[in-house]
């Protein structure tokens, strides 16, 4: 199960090397669909903090052929945002407050009471100065090479869904084309109120529209970047923003989205993940387990199917001496065992006999041993992304065969009338982190978001749901609604899994642009990644001293000529705690899960919560 499960997090600083170090990684670059370096549009490494020191790894490689022009119309309606991607919209484009001269702000997601996606512009401009909200209409994470801004002159109008805290807030609306973009201003379209039905903001929601008439000649609307709410009255307060959307025609029957409310009061179950299978056969260790089990309410056990290697072709099989009374125990604790299986190399085409037969094996020891001893389903742990090359022009390729992977395994459990399920990261569901474009697959000539064919194919998934903060913004919950609500949809069930091993700190390192060739001139403060290919490989390090470039080049017999750099500007750290409750103790889980659960039991899909993984959770203080 992988511990990389990121999801967008705007904070950028600094990145936080060691003047005296330098971290370098090596990678092939067929593996990541390049011949090239000088293709390079965006990379991304990834600085892993441990114990034993910092070490540096490749995380994405694109080019510029990566990123498409924007997201086409629906009819003649082209929505912008709907808040669930986490700080990115339909566009691709970022949002986040601002603020200046005194004035501050700050952007919060939620769901409303109806489970409508919003997000909650908090300000304070009582001392004066400027805050508010931007978005940006064109795809952010594109280079500016790849960059294309949003041609708006099809559309009449441009609907904003807005609330306020206390009812007459007035907040402007500002557009930026181009021109305005590059001097980071935009120009003033007009008060908010005065497009509202009754010219005032009230506290129920409500939605303005725009004509498109009314913005100046002085904006290119072939052209246009960026949409500014600024906020002025009052002084210090806050208001909310719904779906935003452009129209070709006046949106006469519009309203704000609401999702139908139904609260299940079904018990929930509680699973948890237990790859240490071999442990089991001692008694003392096994008897340890059940004890857990009761104690916790642990209704499911994904158990995991012992084996040495993927290499025997007649799949992965089930040692009923072993496994026979282990399941025939946990059957009679009341336990449904779910046969765990999986690895990265599923999805392989090369593999795909080895899985079918694997599949086969299961189905055949719940034929042939007594219903006491049958799993309740199968598991598949299959994480297409832990491949190198993953984040690259490859991952439509890993994306196909990981879902004709699981296919297979569903058609083959269902013809046996046995059910079956699948982990799936949280992220499935968003705009890739790096490209800021949707993570689909095809699937029989079909494409959808990965989420949606693996919710179709299963009949239950674990949503590796790995966040910890549960506060007025619940991770939890928010990661999780896209899943919960397409499994209402088609009748599917979803455990929101939960993170208790450790996980390291990391420094993620975003590069844009193309590679400049030459030697830098590190500075204080100033960082680098260098760069030069072997061949097929490519060799990266980074550099914040002089020394650092010149040890690179002797190290790799490199000459200036040929090595290539990107200045290191734009880092965000992620916290291990902010994604396992491995160091915030057995307490701060309960509570997450009893602050989440009630939000959550709103969706009939909501199965309960599932820990990952005993191993860890056992030792869980």
């Amino acid at each position: 199960m992988s511990k990389h499960l990121f999801h967008p997090i705007l904070l950028f600083c600094f990145c936080q090397f060691s003047p005296g170090q330098s971290l370098s990684t090596s990678v092939l670059l067929s593996d990541w669909g390049f011949s090239d370096i000088q293709s390079i549009a965006l990379a991304q490494f990834s600085v892993v903090h441990t114990q034993r020191g910092d070490r540096l790894s490749l995380r994405a490689l694109y080019d510029a052929g990566t990123f498409a022009d924007g997201r086409p119309s629906a009819g003649g309606r082209l929505d912008v945002a709907d808040f669930r991607e986490g700080s990115v919209n339909l566009l691709g484009g970022s949002y986040a407050a601002y603020g200046g001269s005194g004035g501050s702000a700050e952007v919060r997601h939620f769901l409303t009471s109806e489970r409508t996606p919003a997000v909650d512009i908090r300000y304070d401009r009582s001392k004066g100065g400027y805050c508010g909200m931007w978005m940006h209409l064109y795809n952010s994470a594109a280079p500016l090479s790849a960059r294309r801004y949003l041609d708006a002159t099809a559309y009449g109008y441009l609907s904003v869904a807005i609330r306020g805290n206390q009812g007459n807030e007035k907040v402007v609306l500002k557009m930026a084309d181009e021109a305005w973009n590059k001097k980071e201003d935009a120009f003033l379209v007009g008060d908010i109120n005065r497009y509202i039905s009754g010219s005032r903001i009230e506290k129920e929601w409500q939605t303005a529209v725009i004509p498109m008439n009314d913005i100046s000649s002085r904006v290119d609307r072939k052209k246009l970047a960026t949409l500014v709410f600024e906020a002025f009255a009052p002084a210090a307060g806050s208001f909310q923003l719904g779906p935003i959307s452009f129209h070709r025609e006046f949106p006469e029957s519009l309203k704000v989205p609401v999702l139908e409310t139904a609260v299940a009061q079904k018990p929930l179950q509680k699973g948890i993940w237990m790859w240490e299978t071999q442990l089991l056969v001692q008694k003392r260790e096994r008897d340890k387990f059940l004890a857990l089990l009761k104690k916790e309410n642990v209704d499911n056990v994904f158990l995991a199917i012992p084996h040495d290697s993927l290499s025997v072709r007649s799949g992965l099989t089930v040692d009923e001496r072993t496994l026979g009374p282990l399941v025939r125990t946990l059957n009679a604790a009341g336990v449904k065992v779910h046969a765990l299986i999986g690895d990265k190399d599923f999805i392989l085409p090369e593999k795909r006999s080895f899985v079918r037969n694997t599949i086969r094996n299961i189905v055949e020891y719940n034929k042939l041993t007594p219903p006491a001893d049958r799993f309740h389903a199968i598991h598949l742990d299959v994480e297409p992304y832990l491949f190198p090359g993953f984040a690259s022009p490859r991952q439509s390729w890993f994306l196909d065969n990981y879902v004709e992977a699981l296919a297979e395994c569903s058609r083959i459990a269902h013809e046996a009338d046995m059910l079956i399920g699948a982990d799936i990261p949280f992220w499935f569901d968003s705009m890739d982190e790096r490209t800021h474009l949707p993570i689909v697959a095809s699937l029989g000539g079909v494409s959808k978001p990965v989420y949606r064919h693996v919710l179709d194919l299963m009949d239950n998934v674990a949503l590796m749901d790995y966040r910890t903060m549960v506060g007025e913004e619940n991770q939890i919950f928010l990661f999780a609604t896209q899943e919960l609500e397409y499994a209402d949809e088609i009748g599917k069930q979803v455990f929101v899994g939960i993170e208790t091993a450790p996980l390291p700190n990391e420094t993620i390192v975003t590069l844009t642009g193309p590679l400049r060739k030459g030697v830098p001139r590190p500075a204080e403060r100033r960082k680098y990644m260098l760069v030069i290919q072997k061949q097929n490989r490519l060799i990266a390090a980074t550099a914040t001293t002089g020394d650092h470039v010149s040890d690179f080049l002797a190290r790799n017999r490199t000459g200036e000529d040929e090595l290539f750099y990107w200045p290191i500007e734009r880092t965000r750290k992620v916290e291990g705690n902010s994604l396992s409750f491995a160091s915030l103790g057995a307490r701060r889980l309960r509570s997450a899960m009893l602050a989440s659960q009630f939000a959550l039991r709103k969706y009939r899909s909501f199965a309960g919560f599932a820990i990952h993984h005993y191993g860890s959770f056992v030792n869980l203080k």
